[in-house]
């Protein structure tokens, strides 16, 4: 148990604005043990600087994590030379240098196209308006999945950041309501312990055909509980002329997902 002093919070509160209570932690306890998460928290940015860099004590490692369960065992869960291995294997990619003569081409036409876009209309929600589309098309174009919307990888980063900050580990934080501002994802409201045991296990298999089992109990746990219920099918036709190679067709995605491997034959 943290020596540190106890600080209780309001979980639905604390999810839905941690502000208030993160600004009374750092004039009363600036480092505080806060029962409802388990966790001892560091508000004061000084303490933090100096803290994380001492990795004997503040270890990036957590087996048992929310980011490893989400994500896998990655560089942001690494102390050392096992952080370092992996942070040199990305840098050439994003090390400064790049950034210059590479990516800030970039990032300055996704800013001119937006505000090129933006209505004169003389109040705007910035963030909604501007950061979020820009932000998503700038991790667009680092990571390559440019075949998305920005709405896409908007959703995808949020529900990320969510699923790292569900530290309560309650499933209904996931579940719209109005604590969170109606601003979670399972719209459904619906949890299912062996559902989640298996997308669990199913993130973490490699071998394809065991994955696929997985998912198939998944789907059948939905649709057995009347969650999903399929009405139509709907079919479609497309065609590509044979001089074009590449297009190859999945179930998941749209049919042009790796349209940047695509080449014309003579």
């Amino acid at each position: 148990m943290s020596s540190a002093p106890h600080f209780d919070i309001d979980v639905s509160a604390f999810w839905q604005d941690p502000y208030p209570s993160l600004a009374r932690m750092r004039k009363e306890a600036p480092i505080a043990f806060v029962p409802q998460l388990g966790s001892t928290l560091l508000c004061c940015r000084d303490d933090i600087f100096v803290s994380e860099k001492q990795i004997d004590v503040f270890s990036s490692h957590q087996p048992e994590g929310l980011m490893n369960r989400l994500m896998g065992h990655n560089m942001m869960r690494k102390d050392g030379d096992a952080h370092m291995d992996e942070r040199k294997a990305i840098f050439p990619a994003v090390s400064p240098k790049t950034v210059r003569s590479h990516w800030t081409a970039q990032f300055e036409g996704h800013a001119q196209r937006i505000l090129d876009a933006l209505q004169p209309d003389g109040a705007v929600d910035f963030v909604q308006a501007f950061a979020l589309p820009f932000s998503a098309e700038c991790l667009k174009s680092i990571t390559g999945l440019t075949n998305i919307g920005f709405e896409d990888m908007d959703a995808w980063s949020q529900g990320m950041i969510e699923g790292i900050a569900n530290y309560s580990g309650d499933p209904a934080v996931d579940i719209s309501q109005k604590s969170n501002s109606w601003a979670a994802r399972n719209y459904t409201r619906w949890v299912n312990a062996d559902y989640n045991k298996l997308y669990d296990q199913v993130k973490g298999e490699t071998d394809v055909q065991k994955a696929t089992q997985l998912w198939m109990q998944m789907n059948d746990i939905v649709i057995n509980a009347f969650i999903s219920v399929p009405l139509i099918d709907r079919k479609s036709t497309d065609a590509k002329v044979k001089a074009l190679q590449g297009p190859t067709l999945s179930p998941f995605d749209d049919w042009p997902w790796n349209i940047a491997d695509w080449t014309m034959t003579p």
